[in-house]
């Protein structure tokens, strides 16, 4: 008789425990895209520089999504924990024994996890692939189709699992320390929430995490991994205990008897509104500050300027020069021969190395180098004037090169001891941009190849007749310029001359742009907006997980709580409150815990971009109005999607009740 109860109970009540299931298989699809993509982009995406600015993208959003579905799990399954136990409250009360219910809650929350995970890795497996599928087909030449690595399935499935089991475990402890009665109660008991003044310290923490992530924000940096942890950790401290602080104040004046019908919620089931208000801080921070700061970068995508000094650049050996010539004669062109050695760094990227007589010529201006003296000149592709660089880690970067190009056989330069040693140390006089050569290389957080080193001519002199005397490496910068009708067929014949007789060049490893011997203006153009279309795609595709993420969100906390809606607005209609002031305050209640999150995210956000703009400045580039304008307008945007998707839930809730 009581397995027949308890069927019908689940069968009863199947829409509403289903949502939690549907949440869990949610939460196992995103976990899954994101670790699968994470995985793939290294092996599928065959440009260089869209891997790297990929790959950095989503080994951040992989720990974003991580935390939130993780949370988004927590919630849903404590909710229907709750739920199912108020119901086997029932049956205990109806002979079953205790042990005999635990066991029967087991079987069934296990039962349902272990299908919603295994249908979240197949959704995760065909929308992964999907994604895989449509940027091949708009571009076969850089994306190829790719297999997860079963480490993923291995790892999306530990983790979930794990998961589900501690909070089955964390709920079945807190069932266990209670009465019958306690079981059988409603969701209406008293939230407890932090109320002394001594937890304002955690609020303190949270400024100082802030504090210390503007510190540590340093692109190119493990620190920029960690400022990102660091706000976001700031952030929920902030939230969670000053947010308490603010509510158990307001009860001390007349504002919460004003409003203490529309606060209710918040007030009264603060454990549940906060888990909800920081998943959805979470989203809003890091839609608006790194994947929005990111986009509007890429904006618009025709920005590019093409005023470069020359159309091909070739490094070349002393005795190419009259090859060089005739091709400049056969084109119509015209070509400099600018002496320059190689001088490579020791993450392994090369550089342009000129004397400061060479670069007077070129630029008029003089630093009165000496000895290990060098300025460093970084080529900006938007260049307008002359900026200096104050980034203390380019000054770290620069400082150590030795001179010819990147070998990966040169066995001393693999340890980091060699960082200490005195003859490969230069003294940085100055740091500043330029448009010397033009910007032929993307740049990964300030670091890029092909910028300008500028030596001393006593000691470049004495550098270049050592490498001009080895046919392996570099001595002559050929800089070309042709009629545009021209450009490309002189650049065909350069380059197939350059891959047939030019200097052999070492590649380094996919976390650096790869190295060559000589570019082209048009070809670099080209390639640089089909990067920014790909990086655009998928700082989109992540904004637009991370909208739906949230809208989920809303949906299961509103759903969750429809019950509580209708039994609390009976009760004001039955005490005479107008129907008027009923959809105010229940609009106000829907609406409050995404507001709040939405205004913190927003507020940590500008902190954010200001934060990125200092940063951009050191660099010795300068924010535009234009990058102020878009960022603004994308934060418009995404506050209109807020408030559009909050109507819908108050208009849906108020129907249903």
């Amino acid at each position: 008789m009581l397995h027949k109860i308890i069927y019908k109970n689940f069968k009863s009540n199947i829409r509403k425990y289903i949502l939690f299931f549907v949440s869990n298989i949610i939460a196992v699809a995103e976990l899954f895209i994101f670790w699968g993509l994470n995985d793939v982009v290294v092996r599928a995406v065959t440009e260089p520089s869209i891997m790297m600015a990929i790959k950095s993208d989503f080994m951040i959003a992989v720990g974003l999504i991580t935390v939130v579905t993780i949370l988004l799990m927590v919630f849903s399954m404590r909710y229907y924990i709750k739920l199912r136990a108020k119901d086997y409250g029932t049956f205990i009360m109806l002979g079953m024994k205790k042990k005999m219910s635990y066991m029967l809650l087991f079987a069934e929350y296990i039962i349902g996890c272990i299908g919603s995970l295994l249908i979240g890795i197949l959704l995760g497996n065909l929308l992964l692939y999907g994604i895989l599928y449509c940027l091949n087909q708009y571009n076969p030449q850089i994306i190829t189709l790719q297999k997860v690595d079963p480490v993923v399935y291995k790892n999306t499935i530990l983790l979930c699992l794990g998961v589900m089991l501690g909070i089955f475990i964390i709920l079945l402890v807190w069932m266990d320390g209670r009465n019958l009665s306690s079981l059988m109660m409603k969701e209406e008991i008293k939230e407890k929430r932090p109320v002394s003044s001594k937890w304002l310290l955690l609020t303190v923490l949270g400024i100082v995490f802030i504090i210390l992530a503007i510190k540590q924000y340093k692109p190119g940096t493990w620190g920029y991994y960690f400022a990102h942890i660091y706000f976001l950790i700031g952030g929920i401290l902030i939230i969670t205990f000053s947010g308490a602080f603010i509510l158990e104040q307001a009860k001390k004046g007349p504002f919460y008897f004003r409003y203490t019908l529309k606060i209710n919620q918040l007030d009264s089931k603060y454990q549940s509104n906060i888990l909800i208000i920081l998943m959805l801080f979470v989203i809003h921070f890091f839609a608006l500050s790194y994947i929005g700061t990111q986009i509007v970068e890429i904006l618009p995508l025709g920005k590019t300027n093409s005023n470069y000094p020359y159309d091909i650049i070739w490094m070349a050996r002393q005795n190419d020069e009259k090859y060089s010539e005739k091709i400049a004669e056969k084109y119509n062109g015209a070509v400099k021969h600018i002496p320059m050695i190689r001088a490579t760094m020791f993450y392994s990227q090369e550089e342009i190395g000129i004397s400061e007589s060479t670069y007077k010529e070129l630029t008029g201006k003089a630093y009165g180098l000496s000895g290990k003296e060098i300025v460093i000149g970084i080529e900006d592709q938007n260049y307008q004037r002359e900026e200096k660089v104050t980034d203390k880690v380019l000054y770290d970067l620069f400082g150590w090169l030795y001179i010819g190009k990147f070998n990966p056989n040169k066995k001393e330069f693999e340890s980091s001891n060699i960082l200490k040693d005195a003859n490969y140390q230069y003294r940085i006089k100055e740091i500043h941009t330029q448009n010397v050569f033009g910007k032929f290389v993307p740049e990964d957080a300030g670091e890029g190849c092909e910028d300008t080193v500028i030596f001393s001519d006593e000691y470049f002199d004495k550098q270049w007749e050592k490498q001009a005397a080895d046919d392996e490496e570099v001595s002559m910068l050929e800089a070309f310029s042709f009629p545009k009708t021209k450009e490309q067929m002189a650049w065909k014949e350069i380059k197939d001359h350059a891959d047939k007789e030019g200097i052999t060049v070492f590649q380094p490893d996919d976390s650096h742009s790869p190295h060559a011997i000589c570019y082209n203006k048009t070809v670099f153009l080209k390639e640089q907006k089909i990067s920014n279309i790909f990086l655009l795609f998928s700082k989109l595709f992540i904004l637009i997980t991370l909208l739906i993420s949230g809208v989920f969100i809303m949906v299961v906390k509103n759903l969750a709580e429809m019950s509580s809606y209708q039994r609390r607005y009976e009760f004001f209609h039955s005490m005479g409150m107008k129907q008027k002031e009923q959809k105010k305050n229940l609009s106000f209640e829907i609406c409050s815990v995404g507001n709040i999150a939405l205004g913190t995210g927003i507020c940590l956000a500008l902190l954010y971009v200001m934060t990125y703009s200092h940063w951009y400045e050191a660099m010795g580039e300068k924010i535009s109005t234009a990058f102020w304008s878009y960022w603004l307008k994308l934060v418009g945007i995404y506050i209109i999607i807020q408030i559009v998707v909050q109507k819908l839930f108050v208009r849906y809730v108020n129907k249903r009740i």
